[in-house]
């Protein structure tokens, strides 16, 4: 079985994006209790490359349900509203029980791209792409991080809830 990766989004302006979106008039018969606020991520991919003279954020892709956030991101990209997000991710552990191992945060993060999908035989998704100024990422059971600020200079504008 895979990892499970929820989300939780904090618009500048809308406030609390991911609220409800976990409940059963949101995602159907998918929801999870204790998880009620938070997105369920089917996929994430982040990249980042050496430029020989440092890094270069490429920034991050995710795939989640169209569910109740679906009209609030399309809101977000359309009035390029600043976002703070963070993903948890789960894994079964050597007891058998889940636990929270990975999280990553964004900061000052836009939305910059938004694909829905309906088709045959498949769920109905979107995949949403994030670019973003400061990034975290941290292991939380073997206590490892890293973050990155990409525009030191903007830093005193970052949106933090």
């Amino acid at each position: 079985m895979s990892d499970i990766v929820y989300l939780t989004v904090i618009g500048e302006q809308q406030g609390a994006i991911s609220a409800g979106c976990g409940t059963e008039s949101s995602v159907g018969n998918r929801w999870q209790i204790t998880h009620e606020d938070e997105i369920f991520v089917f996929s994430l991919s982040n990249s980042m490359t050496n430029t020989g003279k440092g890094s270069q954020l490429h920034g991050l892709r995710f795939c989640k349900l169209i569910d109740k956030s679906t009209p609030l991101f399309t809101n977000a990209i359309n009035n390029n509203e600043q976002l703070y997000m963070e993903f948890y991710f789960y894994r079964i552990n050597r007891f058998g029980k889940w636990e929270k191992y990975y999280y990553i945060q964004l900061r000052g993060a836009f939305l910059s791209d938004i694909q829905c999908l309906f088709s045959e035989n498949r769920l109905p998704t979107e995949t949403i792409n994030v670019s973003y100024e400061y990034i975290l990422c941290k292991h939380l059971i073997a206590n490892t991080e890293f973050s990155y600020l990409a525009l030191p200079e903007n830093y005193n504008r970052l949106f933090i809830p």
